[in-house]
């Protein structure tokens, strides 16, 4: 029987190890683009149920960021969640538990680690979606007057701030760009939206249902007026 010396089965193992090393980059990459095309698959399903919210709501969005307390309405998660199938009988946002991954999948992108029951896409807000107030939001026909314009990405909270509303003032990645509001940061940076989530890039929904992977520099640099107007 054919024995083989403690140096011929080093040699073997580094092999081994070497094309293992090879593959793991590539199995990664592999792994992350399933998760990137299950977070657009999300967004859509989010698309749907933000338009059947603006067809019972005389064309309004959902407001992007509230709580619903004191009166004010509701944000566009638990605004919209009874649209997915999301506990449609539940009388306020905490009841319907949108927020509960096990509940409501459709709402959180697989390839983040943020905390469990945190918000996971955010509204651009305040341009598409308003904030803490009653003032209206845009229309469903946003589709055709503002098209490049996002409605919800990749964030770490129920909103991602306009750089024309927190301008951007700090350089979260040290790469001597301004990226990030002063405010907020360095706990929340890029505005609360997280445009590097998808190997340097994120995930996005628009006005007429579509959504699209953007590189950051897109996102950093109002690549075809995807914040909207500059006011």
């Amino acid at each position: 029987m054919m024995r083989f010396t403690l140096i011929e089965l080093l040699v073997v193992i580094a092999i081994i190890a070497i094309l293992a090393s090879m593959l793991l980059p590539a199995l990664n990459q592999a792994r992350e683009m399933g998760r990137s095309a299950v977070c657009l698959s999300n967004l859509k399903q989010a698309g749907f149920a933000i338009a059947m919210y603006a067809d019972d709501s005389d064309g309004f969005l959902p407001h992007g960021v509230s709580w619903a307390a004191g009166g004010y309405p509701q944000a566009w998660q638990p605004a919209t969640a009874p649209y997915l199938g999301i506990s449609p009988g539940a009388p306020d946002w905490n009841a319907k538990r949108w927020w509960d991954r096990k509940v409501n999948s459709h709402l959180f992108c697989p390839s983040t680690d943020w905390p469990p029951n945190e918000p996971t896409y955010g509204a651009n807000v305040p341009y598409v979606m308003t904030m803490w107030d009653f003032t209206p939001n845009e229309r469903k026909s946003l589709a055709k007057t503002d098209p490049d314009v996002f409605l919800v990405g990749d964030a770490n909270y129920n909103g991602i701030m306009s750089p024309y509303y927190w301008p951007l003032n700090r350089d979260y990645d040290g790469d001597g760009i301004m990226d990030s509001y002063h405010e907020v940061f360095p706990t929340y940076p890029f505005n609360y939206g997280t445009p590097k989530r998808h190997r340097n890039s994120g995930n996005y929904l628009f006005p007429d249902g579509h959504t699209a992977r953007l590189p950051f520099a897109d996102w950093l640099n109002n690549q075809n007026g995807m914040w909207g107007p500059d006011s």
